[in-house]
């Protein structure tokens, strides 16, 4: 069986906490990792030596490509119907965005260093040469699963966090379980733990290890290009109908003509339509 790991960036060295996942045939772990010297040697020690794909949910970017450079994903997620939905920060801009860019880049460092991704040559899309490490954005990832009557109710009932209500309405309408079925992961830890947990990292976590299962599985949309990355989210089938109109609305415009589009390993062509 693959063994994927799945890490909120809040692991690496500049931040207070993060999480950590990992899934296979052996054992699961979810946990909250510290920053702390000492706790981060400690949960450094529960990583496997080698996995098969690594998944952090921050900007994975080409080495070489600008901190101060936009992203397509990001300006793909940015307008039309994502753009109230599960719209990304802006990496390339000075700030806390930009901070984001650089602690994940700080955290492949480390991570990558404790953990050797599998040579095989996987069908995706590689922005780290000679690494199997995927981005996951948990908006996103949840978000194009959230039906459109869902995000009218919370318009009218006002504004929450959305990572937490997308992870809620996936609970609840059960996308979670869909993509369990659809991925056929047999460890069902990983799932029920989607489904339970409580604290903020080990939700981003899980959600991240659930983006690499889907990569594993060969069952996913990548959306992007090699030097500024790509979004790993969900099969298509799974996307919401309103989520797939406004990719496809969005594909559509000259000036995010850079972004690519594969699904489940297969890149499509520009002049094709996407599926239904």
């Amino acid at each position: 069986m693959t063994l994927v790991v799945g890490v909120d960036v809040g692991f690496g060295r500049r931040r207070k906490a993060g999480g950590l996942c990992r899934t296979r045939d052996v054992r699961f772990l979810v946990s909250r990792a510290s920053a702390d010297e000492d706790g981060e040697q400690r949960d450094a020690r529960r990583l496997p030596r080698r996995c098969d794909i690594l998944a952090v949910d921050g900007p994975v970017v080409a080495p070489g490509f600008s901190a101060e450079a936009p992203r397509n994903v990001e300006r793909m997620f940015s307008v039309g119907g994502f753009q109230n939905r599960c719209r990304p920060a802006a990496t390339h801009t000075a700030g806390k965005n930009r901070e984001l860019r650089q602690s994940t880049g700080d955290c492949l460092r480390e991570l990558l260093a404790n953990i050797g991704t599998s040579q095989e040559l996987l069908r995706f899309p590689h922005v780290l040469p000679r690494a199997a490490v995927v981005e996951s954005f948990p908006n996103a990832f949840l978000g194009v699963m959230v039906p459109e009557a869902d995000y009218a109710k919370r318009a009218a009932n006002g504004r929450r966090d959305r990572f937490s209500w997308a992870l809620d309405r996936c609970r609840h309408n059960t996308s979670l379980r869909a993509l369990a079925q659809r991925l056929e992961w047999p460890d069902a830890e990983l799932w029920d733990a989607l489904e339970s947990a409580k604290k903020r990292e080990e939700q981003a976590a899980l959600v991240a290890c659930a983006t690499a299962a889907c990569v594993a599985a060969r069952r996913y949309v990548a959306i992007g290009d090699l030097r500024g990355g790509y979004f790993f989210l969900p099969p298509w089938d799974l996307w919401a109908d309103w989520a797939k109109q406004a990719l496809g609305e969005n594909r559509e415009r000259p000036e995010l003509g850079g972004a690519e589009i594969w699904i489940n390993g297969v890149p499509t062509i520009r002049q094709s339509r996407l599926p239904a």
